[in-house]
């Protein structure tokens, strides 16, 4: 009875853990790849002369000015201290603005920083999901050590680093040939950021690949013996 009780809790255990993916690839398939899509295919749609629109937290680039774009902003007679910082008790505080960027004909560059995270991110998240999926199906089937939930799981992984390094690149290079129009130039100091904790993901997937490995490899040697 308690095993039969086991077996029904662990089967049940899995089709959550079955849905929760399927939820997974939704999410990034939706917010990640549709509604970016569809943003950029309403660009020259959009309102009070504001070109760039898209769902989701990036909507626009954000820059810190520099003490000359302050001032072009501010006025000339803005007054900063000299020095860009302030000292109290000990504690330097470094007052700074921020611009927000909207483009009014989104090119390639506008494209990258905006929205090219997200497409990297939903497609990288969905494709991850799916080979889980897939994985988890097979457990639930009852056939867990195979030679193709191995593959399933060293693609995981791969994908993971692959496609989180790509993330921060198009970042990156969106963010800097943004920042390199001149009107902006002058202006603001492009940054990027840098993010690994995909690398953390990638190994868990591939260390996961290489216990489904060891798994099939004892489950063969037990056939061997029998």
């Amino acid at each position: 009875m308690v095993t039969i009780l086991s077996k029904v809790e662990a089967k049940t255990g899995l089709w959550i853990l079955e849905a929760c993916v399927w939820l997974a690839i939704i999410q990034f398939a939706v917010w990640g790849v549709v509604l970016p899509l569809a943003g950029i295919g309403r660009a020259d749609q959009a309102e009070s002369g504001s070109g760039w629109f898209m769902k989701g937290p990036e909507e626009a680039l954000r820059f810190d000015l520099t003490p000359e774009g302050v001032r072009e902003v501010l006025g000339t007679e803005a007054q900063l201290p000299e020095s860009g910082q302030v000292v109290l008790d000990g504690v330097t505080l470094t007052p700074t603005v921020t611009a927000e960027v909207v483009f009014a004909r989104p090119g390639w560059a506008d494209f990258l920083a905006t929205t090219g995270s997200s497409l990297v991110v939903g497609i990288t998240g969905a494709g991850v999901a799916l080979l889980v999926l897939l994985v988890v199906r097979s457990v639930r089937t009852g056939s867990p050590f195979s030679s193709r939930n191995v593959r399933l799981m060293y693609w995981a992984g791969v994908a993971t680093m692959i496609g989180g390094t790509v993330n921060m690149a198009v970042t990156a290079v969106g963010s800097f040939a943004a920042a390199a129009r001149p009107a902006v130039e002058e202006l603001v100091y492009p940054s990027a950021l840098l993010e690994f904790g995909f690398v953390a993901l990638g190994a868990v997937f591939i260390v996961m690949a290489e216990v489904f490995r060891r798994g099939l490899a004892l489950l063969r040697e037990t056939e061997g013996l029998v």
